[in-house]
């Protein structure tokens, strides 16, 4: 059976048309502007059907440099709501935790510094005030606090 080239042409716009609305989706999106060379910024929420929302907080190590990323996960039910959790990539543990509407950060010392929540105790969380700067950042930069609002509820 030969195919038409009208149907030929039908399918690829259909192609086209769902490539772009793709690559529309998957923009990073710039929170309170950050956006410059050197400075991080969270990039659009993931919601994975597991009971949390997870976002990338992507920065450069300096200047110049490719993007690297941070986890932050938020689980907004359980026994973890309330906070922004903050995950390293390269170290494969979490480093700290931020509530909603907060650049008020609490930091885990990296003895205490864990791969699962679920082996963190909760006391461990040391508060800081501000945000810290980011983990292998330089010159060292202070985290911008968790996106706002709060993403919403997975369930």
């Amino acid at each position: 059976m030969a195919i038409s080239p009208r149907s030929s042409l039908i399918a690829l716009a259909v192609v086209v048309t769902v490539l772009g609305a793709t690559a529309l989706s998957a923009a990073p999106h710039y929170y309170r502007g950050y956006s410059t060379a050197n400075h991080g910024y969270y990039g659009p929420w993931y919601n994975r059907d597991k009971g949390y929302i997870k976002y990338n907080y992507y920065y450069r190590p300096h200047p110049g440099a490719s993007y690297k990323y941070h986890y932050c996960y938020y689980y907004p039910r359980g026994k973890y709501s309330g906070y922004y959790y903050y995950y390293n990539t390269t170290s494969g543990k979490y480093w700290g935790r931020c509530k909603p509407g907060s650049t008020n950060y609490e930091y885990l010392d990296p003895k205490n510094q864990r791969g699962r929540l679920e082996d963190i105790n909760v006391a461990w969380f040391e508060p800081q005030g501000a945000m810290r700067p980011v983990p292998q950042m330089n010159p060292r930069t202070t985290m911008i606090g968790p996106p706002q609002p709060e993403p919403p509820d997975p369930g």
